[in-house]
Order: C-alpha cells, then sequence, then structure tokens
C-alpha cells in the first residue's frame, strides 16, 4: 500500500525532475505540496459551495465547481504529467474561477482577488517571466471588464452591485500595485533561491570532481605503494635466493631470471669484469638474445659508449628512460625492442666486480624508486658473488689441506710399517656355523681421515650385512682407526720425547767436556745409547779433502 502512495509524496521526487536540477526538484515539490492541501482543503468546501448553489438553482455553477475539483484531483495523482501542463491548468483553474465567481457576485474585488492569485501562482510555479505576463493578462482582464461593464457590453447578475463598488480604474491601479509588488518579491525570492541552488550544485560538481581527482590520486599511489612493495618483497625474495647459491654459474642465471620474471623486464644481462680490467664480459642473460650472446662470448669495453662500460668506469648508476633520448647508448641488434634501460655497478667494498643491466620494452619504465630497489639487488649480488669466490676458495684450501693430511698419515704409518713389520692379527669366534653354507669374505677399510690405514676382513656365512650390523661395524673400525691413530701418536711423542732428553743430555755433556776429544767422545758415547744404533764412528775431515773421496776406516775413531 505505502508504494501506491509514495510517488504522490512531496518528498519524492520522479528521476525525469532530477534530471533538471535543484530547482526544478524544488518546484515540484511546491506544486505536488499545494495540490495535496487544496485537495484536502477543496473537498469539504466543494461540498459546501455545491449544495448552496443547488438550493438556489445554480446548478451550471455547481457543475463547475465538481468539474474544477476532479481536474485537481487528477494533476494531483497524474504526477507523471509535465510539470508545465500540471501548473498551468492549475493557473487556468485559478483564472476560470475568478470569472466564474465575478460573475456569479457581480463584485469586483472577488475578480481582483483571483487575479491577483493567478499572478502569484504563476511567478511562483513558472517564473518571472511569465509571471509579468500574467500580470499582464489580468491587467487586461480587468480593463475589458470594467469597460464592458460600464458600456453595458457584458451584463452582470447584479449590475447596481457593480456600479455601487468603488470606481473599477482605482481597483486596477490597486491591483497593478499589489500584483506586481507580490509577483516581483516571488520572483527575487526564487531567482536568489535557484542562485544559491546554482552554486550549491557548481560547489557540488568541484567536490565531486576533486573527490574522483582525490580518489584517482589515492588508487595510483595505493596501486604504485602495492608495486613498491612487490619490489621489496621480490628483492627481499630474490636476496634470500642468492644467499643460498654458491656455485657464480647457477647463481647469475637464476638472479637474470628471477629478476626479468618479478619485475616484468625484456632482458636482464650480468656482466663481470675481466683480471685485465679492460672488458666486462657478459656472465648470464635472459632469454634467446641473452644465450645468443653468451654464445658468442659477448663483452663491453670498460669506459666506452655502452651503457654498461659507463657504468662499471664511474662506479655510478646510469638510466636511459627512451632510446631515443641516449645518444651514447650501445644499439644491440638481438634487443631491438629496448625501450628503457638501466644499469648498475656491482659494487664490493672499493673493488666494482661488473654491472647489471634492466631492460624494458616500455618508454619511461624506470624512476628512482626502481633503480634504489634493483641497486639493492646488485648489492646483494656483489656480496653473494665474494661469497662463492671464498667458497672456492675455502674449497681449495680445504682439499690442500686434506691431501697434506693424507700423505702426512701415508708416511707416518708407512714408518711405522717399515719400523714394526707387517700388524695383522685374527680371531676366530667360537659360535658354530652351518657347515652346508658356504663362508663368504667381507672387507671393510680401515679409514683414517679419507686415507686407508688398513682393513678388517670377516668371514659370514650371510653374502651382506644387515644394516644395523654395517652401522655397527661401520662405527667399530672408525673407532678402530681412530684408537691406532692415537696409539701411534702416543709412541711417537714418546719417542720425540726421548730424543730431546737426549739431546739435553748431550747438551750438558758437551758443556762438561774441556777438549775436543772430550767433546767427541761424549758425542760418540750418546749417539751409542739410541736404541736402534748398533755402531757410530765420528770423523774430522780437512775442508781441501772434501773433495777427495773419504774411506770409512780413515782417520776415525771408533766406539764399539
Amino acid at each position: 500500500m505505502s508504494s501506491i502512495f509514495r510517488p504522490l509524496l512531496p518528498g519524492y521526487t520522479l528521476p525525469s525532475v532530477a534530471a533538471k536540477g535543484s530547482l526544478a526538484v524544488i518546484r515540484d515539490r511546491i506544486l505536488q505540496t499545494m495540490l495535496l492541501g487544496l485537495v484536502a482543503m477543496a473537498l469539504p468546501i466543494i461540498y459546501l459551495a455545491t449544495a448552496s448553489v443547488i438550493r438556489v438553482g445554480k446548478w451550471g455553477l455547481a457543475a463547475l465547481y465538481i468539474g474544477l475539483f476532479l481536474i485537481l484531483f487528477l494533476i494531483t495523482i497524474l504526477r507523471k504529467l509535465p510539470y508545465t501542463l500540471r501548473s498551468l491548468i492549475v493557473i487556468g483553474m485559478v483564472y476560470i474561477l475568478a470569472f466564474s465567481e465575478f460573475f456569479d457576485s457581480s463584485l469586483p474585488g472577488e475578480l481582483r482577488f483571483y487575479l491577483t492569485i493567478f499572478c502569484t501562482l504563476t511567478a511562483s510555479l513558472l517564473g518571472y517571466i511569465p509571471g509579468l505576463v500574467s500580470i499582464l493578462i489580468g491587467f487586461l482582464t480587468l480593463l475589458v471588464t470594467g469597460l464592458g461593464v460600464s458600456n453595458n457590453l457584458i451584463v452582470l447578475h447584479d449590475m447596481d452591485l457593480f456600479l455601487r463598488s468603488p470606481n473599477w480604474l482605482n481597483g486596477l491601479f490597486t491591483y497593478l500595485l499589489l500584483a506586481g509588488g507580490v509577483t516581483l518579491s516571488i520572483t527575487a525570492l526564487v531567482n536568489g533561491l535557484q542562485s544559491g541552488l546554482k552554486e550549491k550544485e557548481e560547489l557540488a560538481a568541484n567536490l565531486e570532481k576533486q573527490r574522483g581527482v582525490l580518489e584517482d590520486t589515492v588508487q595510483s599511489r595505493t596501486a604504485d605503494i602495492q608495486r613498491r612493495l612487490m619490489q621489496v618483497r621480490t628483492a627481499a625474495e630474490i636476496s634470500r635466493a642468492i644467499s643460498r647459491l654458491n656455485t657464480p654459474e647457477s647463481l647469475f642465471m637464476q638472479v637474470a631470471e628471477l629478476v626479468r620474471e618479478r619485475f616484468d623486464l625484456y632482458y636482464v644481462g650480468i656482466f663481470l669484469t675481466e683480471p685485465s680490467g679492460r672488458y666486462a664480459v657478459l656472465r648470464a642473460g635472459t632469454g634467446e638474445a641473452g644465450q645468443a650472446m653468451l654464445n658468442q662470448n659477448h663483452r663491453l669495453a670498460i669506459g666506452g659508449n655502452s651503457m654498461i662500460g659507463w657504468a662499471i668506469a664511474n662506479r655510478q648508476p646510469r638510466i636511459a628512460l627512451d632510446v631515443g633520448e641516449e645518444a651514447v647508448r650501445f644499439n644491440n641488434p638481438f634487443l631491438p625492442n629496448t625501450r628503457s634501460e638501466v644499469a648498475l655497478p656491482i659494487l664490493s667494498r672499493s673493488d666494482v666486480l661488473g654491472a647489471i643491466s634492466f631492460q624494458s620494452d616500455r618508454s619511461r619504465a624506470f624512476d628512482q624508486n626502481d633503480i634504489l630497489v634493483l641497486q639493492g639487488i646488485a648489492d646483494s649480488l656483489a656480496v653473494a658473488i665474494e661469497n662463492a669466490n671464498l667458497f672456492s676458495e675455502l674449497s681449495e684450501n680445504l682439499e690442500e689441506i686434506r691431501a697434506l693430511n693424507r700423505n702426512y698419515i701415508q708416511k707416518a704409518w708407512t714408518e711405522v710399517i717399515t719400523t714394526t713389520g707387517e700388524l695383522e692379527f685374527e680371531y676366530e669366534g667360537s659360535a658354530p656355523t652351518r657347515q652346508e653354507q658356504p663362508a663368504h669374505t667381507i672387507q671393510v677399510p680401515l679409514v683414517l681421515r679419507d686415507q686407508v690405514i688398513g682393513q678388517v676382513t670377516l668371514e659370514t656365512d650371510r653374502d651382506q650385512l644387515t644394516e644395523e650390523d654395517a652401522a655397527y661395524l661401520n662405527a667399530v673400525t672408525t673407532q678402530t682407526a681412530v684408537a691406532l691413530e692415537n696409539a701411534r701418536l702416543v709412541q711417537e711423542s714418546e719417542w720425540r720425547a726421548f730424543q730431546e732428553r737426549k739431546l739435553n743430555e748431550m747438551t750438558a755433556a758437551f758443556h762438561q767436556a774441556s777438549s775436543l776429544d772430550a767433546i767427541l767422545k761424549s758425542a760418540v758415547e750418546q749417539l751409542g745409547q739410541l736404541p736402534s744404533v748398533a755402531e757410530v764412528s765420528i770423523q774430522l775431515v780437512a775442508p781441501e779433502a772434501l773433495s777427495n773421496e773419504v774411506h770409512r776406516t780413515d782417520g776415525k775413531e771408533k766406539l764399539a
């Protein structure tokens, strides 16, 4: 039910009226409010007036009242009718009512009253110009009516009443004064309202425009912030990936591919400087163009006309936002679609390791913020290159240490075997074996610091050991190798301590000797006490005789 009566309410605005502006909406609401009020008030008035005129036999006037009420009711509910048409119907009804009341009562004052309302409604509903036209119409109506009645051209119901009324010419000028004042006042109010509404609409339009600009700015800044955040996250991810790579060959290519993919670039190339410092050699390049240049051993002169050469020579980033604007840029036939390029040096402390070329097929694709993010990636790559070089150097040093350690262990245990002879021990368990199954031999080496110093040979009725037995055997052999090495080191330490003690005793004996014979005798005695020495002899030879062959038995002192 509410949906039926809702369009009749003054607050409801038709879309066709709203499209015409705020003033049209206000006028439509004023008209609808006035019509609803007239319908509500006219119903009892029409009932009383109709009953009154019917009692005196004025059926035509009663029909006019009823007809005007029905027309008023219809234009009230038919709100979809054009506003101008509805306003003209209301104004026309007032004009008709003015004549009907005048001819019924013969009073010129009523005519002037209705014509004043006629002018007021016209100015309120239709504006300034229609209001002036209505004043003119009212003036002509009063003038024609007055002249017609005075010259008996218009016959009234009560001519004497009209003639006894004040002079109609005075009433005409009174009408002009009253209608003109009211019409002009209402017109001024309406014009002021219209100006205020126009300013309000312009202000609202400006605010809406500014809001749109602000929203566009916010969206642009939001998109830029999201882009920067994505770049920072990508840079962090690339840095983590770089930190996990130790092989330079795989490091460069993976970094180039990651940067090209995440930053939506056309090409990424990584150059490293030669040891001579004259050229920058391409070590990684994305796409088919990069592979083609790698196959041709592509390189650029440091300090030349290329972006890479300039960046390395000057240790500074270089950006070309448009190929046509960068006159000294190296024109690469493998990359014809490049429209923007950034060359960033790979700096490591005071050294320049190389440079990275970031290229895009969009004009002006880079700004200073992009350079900061990409420079961070270049710095991370520099650290990774240093780490890879250090890792390679440490690996080489470690391998050298392992080789020296293997040689030392091999030499030490060779001396042990030479001194003590072959060391071999056997053990036969007491557990019975199944005679029907052949014995299987399993050999496990004794490994000490990557060097085999022996082996353990097992005879078992199974062709291979279980995982638990193999693990146990490996643990035993490892501990055995370590124990043997510890025993050898203890024995070597004891021997060195014995040598040191003998050396100290020999030195003390030398200090006590007072002649050459005593010194030689003391040396022979001390050396003869060594466990592996059976005979000791010392001979002194003149310097000029060193070039001749010396026989063992000549000029020697012997201690048996």
